[in-house]
């Protein structure tokens, strides 16, 4: 695939439980020079911890994908859907779910899988929560993770649920004994 990527950062809320289940992501996002819809064959979808303000793995060409928490290739075009003004919107179900625990930073990336052209890129939103998005392109000599140079963030949505977590007695966990994913 085009080897190009961004992410951008997220904290999901505190929960009486002790950690969320990821099942499936909804976003946005555009063609671009001679691009026509439906040309990208699938899209990577990539959970990252936080390092200091980046995602982790970054500092070469490309992230390292061995030290992501989740990778998922979604075949197909994720329910492309026009918006008009050639945006588009997407979902995708993972494969399977990944936990994340509550109140902590987090990345995610949003990959088109598709030779050139078409290029293809997220949606921008107008706003900004959190650390502005980051992105590599190899083609351009920008390594993961370099700043996109924009006031706002991607635009997506995480769909899941918050859920127990079990300690080693078989008691649920609760955010007042959890510490770090662990009965405290």
């Amino acid at each position: 695939p085009f080897d190009a990527g961004t992410a951008d950062d997220f904290v999901l809320p505190a929960s009486p439980l002790c950690r969320w289940t990821v099942t499936g992501v909804q976003w946005a996002g555009k063609y671009w020079v001679n691009a026509t819809p439906g040309d990208i064959n699938g899209f990577r979808i990539v959970f990252w911890e936080d390092d200091g303000g980046t995602p982790r793995g970054g500092g070469a060409s490309s992230p390292n994908l061995a030290v992501a928490i989740a990778s998922y290739d979604i075949s197909g075009s994720a329910s492309e859907t026009s918006l008009g003004a050639d945006a588009y919107s997407y979902e995708a179900t993972l494969p399977e779910g990944v936990e994340l625990l509550p109140d902590v930073r987090y990345w995610i990336q949003i990959q088109a899988l598709a030779e050139y052209p078409p290029q293809w890129g997220l949606h921008i939103t107008h706003t900004r929560q959190g650390t502005g998005p980051v992105q590599y392109f190899d083609l351009l000599g920008l390594p993961a993770w370099t700043p996109v140079p924009d006031d706002g963030d991607i635009a997506f949505r995480l769909l899941g649920s918050p859920q127990d977590l079990l300690c080693d007695d078989g008691n649920a966990c609760t955010a007042d004994t959890c510490a770090n994913g662990q009965c405290a």
